[in-house]
């Protein structure tokens, strides 16, 4: 598991000759620092960009698209329609 590691510079002195004062944040920690310095709407505004800008074919590949579309009951065609 990947920590958040933060150095400090602090002032050196016997107990620190240094002057770097180390900590670790928990997992716990670092989720409530993400939650709160970015939340969620960033997430929600990627999505929204993605679905008004891009087409399925952009995201995914044949393969991926050609599961759903059988899964779905839906037939992919080569966009003829003869």
């Amino acid at each position: 598991m990947n920590r958040l590691r933060c150095v400090l510079p602090v002032s050196p002195d016997e107990s620190n000759p240094k002057g770097k004062l180390e900590m670790a944040t928990s997992h716990k920690q670092d989720c409530a620092f993400r939650d709160e310095a970015i939340g969620t709407e960033i997430l929600e505004n990627a999505i929204d960009w993605i679905r008004n800008n891009l087409d399925p074919e952009d995201v995914f590949d044949n393969e991926q698209l050609a599961i759903w579309a059988d899964e779905n009951g839906y037939e992919i065609t080569n966009g003829d329609n003869e």
